[in-house]
């Protein structure tokens, strides 16, 4: 829901944008009428006509073709103010609709204009904010904060109130986009304190202002702040109703009460005042006009109240409506429905819905990083750009200089000339060491971005291993006591039959669980850990895996295991876990789909290649041809029936990547399954997994 503050900006003028459209369907005749008197009509007295036409057809696509006539009509008869009007509305509607090339075309007039007026009007700040925007939508935040900075302190030298409001405003959804609240919220009110001042009768932007704050404080915990920007939106409210603006406002009384109910659930339930939470609720369900921007904050709210209250199933039922709303990316509403699973017991539900919560996680950083990444490659990009255009002008002066000193035909123009020589080059090296430092600086800043960026990927590595400890330990010791249980203590066969049940259960859920948290593992790391790789005899590994099969109780009756090694004893330079790990869940698929006949694991040194082929080959029931295709991706099992979650294979593959071999399945084998992997045996690609 990153975007939403754009969305409640555009509902809160919906009125207006209406009445436009309404008017441009409804009045056919006017039009026309209109239209005729911009063809008869000769001279200034064309722009009120087709400033009228402009109106009308507000942000429809005939907007831009009546705001150009409109322009150049102002233009060509000396009415400057008419044309920054115009231009105004050219670029409002071509950031709406992303045209990048048009707006810096309207920022180029607008500079013109300026000029021409001697001095910087409101509608100038309105068309330079807009080419900031659209720097802020795709995302080019440096770009955007440095334009609206130095456009800002224009503002502040011509002193403009209102380009001070926009540009404050501009600064504090940048911040607010970067996430960056405690930077955002003083623009926010310094942009509300100019508006007051400057234009206390504009009451839909200091209403838009509020509700922003409003969010802002909430998210900094700012509670007396909040409390009293809700007054003060609510004062706007009664002001407009009881006509103090006038009549026909276009502004959204019902929506906006609703909206501001939702803002005092929000501010009692961390009071824990839950009787006016409810109250508020109460209030705002008895408003019966929707919207879905405010009906996700009702539902938010209501689900927090309902969660605080211990009604766990209404609860869950207003999460579901704003995950739904939110399309389920926002982390924040995922740990609340999880959460609300374990209250109600749901134990399952909790669980899946915490692994999405941990993909969520891990996504979210990753694109972080990416981000951050990108952006310190275009700033590189463009250092090394500014360094050769610098580097050209260095080169361009100096020629220029070598040519003005050989033309020079007489000896005291020679000394002149060679005297201006000087002085350029000792200016030049100046500006030389001026931009060293510069780069130096900004090379410093690059280096600890780098750094920070590696700070990051650490900690979610060492978030990922303490969760590993953390889950580990409680499943051991509930397998460990299970097996006492059933081993030690004299039980009934009923009872011995039960302990059983709990440790093949939990041995089971320790396996998926240790296969999650492997998988994350291994995807997450980078580093190198050579000292695991050592000379290890691979009949030995193979037989103590077999024997860790047998001794697991999950092989049939009727099925033999087999093992074939070519050479004996052959002594391999591996990370012994790792290959212990791939071959465990290979052998344990083979038992789990094989009901009788023969499991083969199997070895041969492919001296040509440098490589040792293993193999793992049951009598089973095979698979069918439309799972092979997905047969290693995360979560693809061999049927919904069929205990695990379907990771093992693409453990298997993550771990014989790093090895530096690969694993497949033999399509020409037939009479169950065969999954054949590759190790080196020569340390080219080995142990790039730690």
């Amino acid at each position: 829901m990153k975007y939403l503050r754009t969305y409640i900006w555009l509902i809160m003028f919906i009125p207006c944008f209406c009445f436009g459209e309404q008017v441009t369907t409804n009045n056919d005749a006017l039009i026309n009428t209109l239209k005729q008197r911009v063809s008869q009509t000769i001279g200034p007295e064309r722009i009120k006509y087709l400033n009228k036409l402009a109106d009308y057809y507000w942000n429809v696509p005939q907007e831009e073709y009546w705001n150009k006539r409109l322009f150049n009509e102002c233009i060509k008869y000396d009415s400057l103010k008419h044309a920054e009007s115009a231009l105004s509305s050219l670029s409002t509607y071509y950031h709406n609709n992303n045209m990048g090339k048009q707006l810096l075309v309207c920022s180029h007039y607008a500079d013109i204009l300026a000029q021409r007026l001697g001095f910087y009007s409101s509608y100038y700040f309105s068309v330079k904010t807009s080419v900031c925007k659209r720097f802020l939508w795709d995302e080019r935040y440096n770009e955007a904060i440095t334009q609206t900075t130095a456009l800002l302190n224009l503002a502040i030298r011509v002193n403009n109130k209102s380009g001070q409001a926009v540009c404050d405003e501009l600064l504090g959804l940048i911040y607010q986009m970067m996430e960056r609240h405690q930077k955002a919220i003083p623009y926010f009110r310094s942009a509300l304190s100019l508006v007051t001042e400057d234009s206390p009768q504009d009451f839909h932007y200091r209403a838009q202002l509020m509700t922003t704050i409003i969010e802002e404080a909430l998210k900094l915990n700012q509670l007396k702040e909040v409390y009293n920007t809700i007054t003060s939106f609510e004062k706007i409210q009664k002001d407009v109703v009881t006509g103090k603006y006038g009549k026909d406002t276009g502004f959204p009384i019902a929506r906006n009460e609703r909206m501001m109910c939702s803002y005092y659930m929000d501010y009692y339930i961390r009071l824990k005042n839950y009787k006016m939470a409810q109250a508020y609720m109460q209030r705002a369900k008895a408003i019966k006009q929707t919207d879905v921007y405010v009906d996700f904050l009702i539902d938010y709210e209501s689900a927090l109240y309902y969660m605080a209250t211990q009604k766990y199933k209404q609860a869950l039922t207003h999460i579901n409506r704003v995950i739904e709303v939110d399309g389920g990316t926002t982390l924040e509403y995922r740990m609340i429905r999880a959460k609300l699973y374990g209250l109600m017991g749901h134990w399952d539900d909790s669980a899946e819905e915490y692994r999405k919560c941990i993909e969520l996680k891990n996504d979210s950083a990753q694109s972080s990083f990416d981000k951050q990444l990108a952006q310190l490659q275009s700033l590189r990009n463009s250092m090394q750009l500014q360094l050769q255009l610098k580097n050209n002008e260095i080169h361009i002066r100096k020629l220029e200089n070598n040519i003005l000193f050989g033309a020079s035909a007489f000896l005291l123009i020679m000394a002149i000339t060679f005297g201006f020589y000087l002085y350029r080059n000792h200016k030049l090296r100046k500006l030389l060491e001026n931009d060293k430092v510069v780069l130096n600086k900004s090379r410093e800043e690059l280096q600890l971005a780098l750094h920070r960026a590696g700070e990051v990927d650490q900690m979610k590595n060492i978030f990922i291993r303490n969760v590993s400890h953390e889950i580990r330990t409680p499943l051991n010791a509930i397998v460990g006591f299970s097996s006492i249980l059933t081993s030690e203590f004299k039980a009934t066969d009923e009872q011995k039959e039960y302990g059983r049940i709990i440790n093949d259960n939990a041995s089971s859920l320790l396996t998926l669980v240790n296969n999650i948290i492997d998988l994350s593992v291994l995807k997450s790391s980078t580093d190198i850990d050579s000292e695991n790789i050592k000379e290890c005899n691979l009949t030995s590994i193979c037989q103590r895996i077999i024997s860790i099969i047998l001794e697991g109780g999950k092989v049939k009756e009727g099925v033999h295991i087999e093992f074939q090694g070519t050479p004996p004893d052959y002594l391999l330079n591996t990370n012994s876990e790792h290959l212990d790990q791939v071959l465990i869940n290979l052998m344990t698929n083979a038992v789990k789909y094989t009901e009788k006949g023969t499991i083969t694991l199997k070895y041969e040194l492919d001296s040509e290649n440098h490589q040792v082929i293993f193999s793992v080959t049951d009598t089973g029931k095979g698979i069918s041809p439309k799972l092979r295709d997905n047969l290693f991706k995360h979560f693809e099992k061999g049927g919904s029936l069929v205990q695990g979650l379907g990771l093992g294979l693409s453990l298997c593959q993550i771990l014989v990547n790093g090895f530096g071999g690969e694993i497949y399945l033999d399509d020409s084998y037939t009479s169950g399954a065969r999954f054949i992997f590759t190790h080196p045996t020569i340390s080219n690609k080995q142990n790039n997994i730690k």
